[in-house]
């Protein structure tokens, strides 16, 4: 029986690794979340100004242990995430992004299923995350705005399928990061 139960983990896992794709993570360096709460010049808090390009909300819950961190999705799938951990890189471009400077964080998380139970010492966190995206309507956008924590962020990142050099990418971020100012 605990063959057979190691055969399925193994192919799900070689089928969720076949169906990632590679993603990187993009801040804007020396940002806070809590600006997004702020009133701007004209008035508006840039969440106000980001509702055009609200997509959807989820929510997910963090589990913190000893033995790692795992994510429950839709309330029931349940990973370990096993971090890929890589290099940041600081981006800066005055033609496009003016004085800010992005940190572009290609390291990934490889999800690997869970089929056991949980370490018993863990800490929970759950989380709300709300996409926005300046392309309406793609099921699956090169580019996206994360805010994490609802109407008290507390994260705030883009996430690319793309290279951040594409002339696309730069047009989305400018866009999105003009709501934020």
């Amino acid at each position: 029986m605990k063959n057979i139960q190691s055969t399925k983990t193994a192919k799900m896992n070689e089928y969720i690794k076949a169906t990632q794709k590679q993603i990187t993570r993009i801040y804007i360096d020396r940002y806070l979340p809590a600006r997004l709460t702020v009133k701007t010049d004209d008035g508006r808090t840039p969440l106000e100004k980001l509702a055009p390009y609200y997509r959807k909300t989820t929510t997910s819950t963090d589990i913190f242990s000893h033995e790692g961190l795992f994510r429950i999705e839709n309330g029931t799938t349940i990973f370990k995430l096993n971090t890929v951990d890589k290099p940041i890189i600081r981006k800066t471009d005055p033609g496009s992004f003016g004085s800010l400077t992005l940190l572009v964080d290609p390291s990934i998380y490889e999800k690997e299923a869970v089929l056991s139970q949980l370490p018993y010492e863990h800490t929970i966190n759950p989380v709300t995350s709300m996409y926005y995206s300046c392309v309406p309507q793609v099921k699956e956008p090169k580019l996206m705005l994360i805010i994490d924590g609802g109407s008290n962020p507390n994260n705030i990142y883009f996430l690319a399928t793309e290279d951040i050099d594409h002339l696309l990418i730069k047009e989305e971020l400018v866009e999105l990061m003009t709501a934020l100012f």
